[in-house]
């Protein structure tokens, strides 16, 4: 990885001009700024590993918005526990209230840092010691194991993608997850996501057909009171089979709005979870070429002979890239 250059924002710093950027260098691995050009030098330096560093929690808060527009801009988000911190800072026993009034205070009036961080990491440790050299050290390892941080470059020189831009992959399987918001589906959330060279062809969620009642709204009877139920001498028994179901699965109601005509060989299906056998026929039917899968189903093997017979690639999608949330136990 390229060395990282410190952009120091000092509010003090007065003499510098918004159309003025650079004009001050310690050295090669250091600028400085005020609060009023914070976001144009970063922006002028996308293609540099810059750490923002800035004197005031107030100039984050007012620029944090603003610079995680960007698409280099990286907002990390590290908590550490209360018992870390007063350690840390030797806060008496008669000042703890005080200190933790300050840190809500803190986050109250501050609460744009806290927002939606690019990653979000907790530290952890069972003991409550202090942070010393070895618990850094281990720190410091855990964090260049995010993806992120492996990139040789974490900015957007010419040609080079920033680590931010998700791959085609975890694109199209987020828009997979989007449908899925959609679904009607007492039992799942279920969505898909057909794409043929980078481009969508459909997407697709469960639920029952348009113009019929809503699955959560009582529309299928299977879904709504289970596929098992009690007679009336509390033994169990079955009411309703799948075969009685109205909801369609993502992937059928995806294939249904594509159309046959849309849908060849060069089609990726996308989907929340790995196709079961029925929706896999259909898929192969359809004549997709590779299938994409987020989480595991009840019957995978099955579903992976149907799809290695036909020729058709089935794979798992790797969701490293698109984690946000990491514990780190020191």
């Amino acid at each position: 990885m390229e060395p990282f250059t410190l952009l120091k924002c000092i509010d003090e710093l007065n003499d510098l001009k918004s159309n003025k950027i650079l004009q001050v260098e310690n050295s090669k691995q250091e600028i400085l700024c005020n609060k009023e050009n914070l976001v144009d030098i970063v922006t002028a330096n996308f293609d540099k590993n810059c750490i923002v560093i800035c004197d005031s929690l107030s100039t984050i808060s007012e620029n944090i918005e603003t610079l995680k527009k960007r698409p280099s801009f990286i907002h990390l988000h590290i908590e550490i526990p209360l018992s870390f911190m007063m350690k840390k800072e030797k806060i008496a026993s008669d000042k703890v209230f005080d200190f933790i009034q300050l840190k809500e205070e803190n986050f109250k009036n501050y609460s744009s840092i806290y927002k939606n961080p690019s990653i979000k990491i907790s530290l952890q440790s069972n003991n409550h010691t202090v942070l010393d050299k070895t618990a850094e050290i281990s720190y410091i390892k855990q964090l260049l194991e995010i993806p992120i941080f492996k990139h040789t470059t974490l900015s957007t020189k010419q040609g080079i993608s920033s680590p931010q831009r998700p791959s085609w992959d975890e694109y199209f399987m987020q828009l997979a997850n989007l449908a899925s918001t959609r679904s009607n589906c007492m039992k799942r959330k279920v969505g898909c996501c057909i794409v043929s060279k980078n481009k969508v062809v459909a997407t697709g969620y469960n639920g029952t057909p348009r113009n019929l009642t809503n699955c959560f709204s009582g529309g299928c009877k299977r879904c709504n009171i289970g596929s098992m139920n009690l007679n009336g001498n509390g033994a169990v028994k079955n009411v309703h089979t799948l075969g009685t179901c109205f909801c369609l699965h993502a992937e059928e109601n995806a294939l249904l709005e594509a159309g046959n005509i849309r849908i060849d060989s060069d089609c990726v299906l996308y989907c929340d979870t790995c196709p079961c056998i029925t929706c896999s026929v259909k898929i192969v039917q359809a004549g997709i070429g590779e299938v994409v899968y987020s989480q595991s189903y009840n019957m995978d093997s099955e579903s992976f002979a149907i799809f290695e017979e036909a020729g058709i690639k089935i794979r798992q999608f790797d969701h490293g890239g698109i984690k946000k949330d990491y514990n780190f136990e020191l």
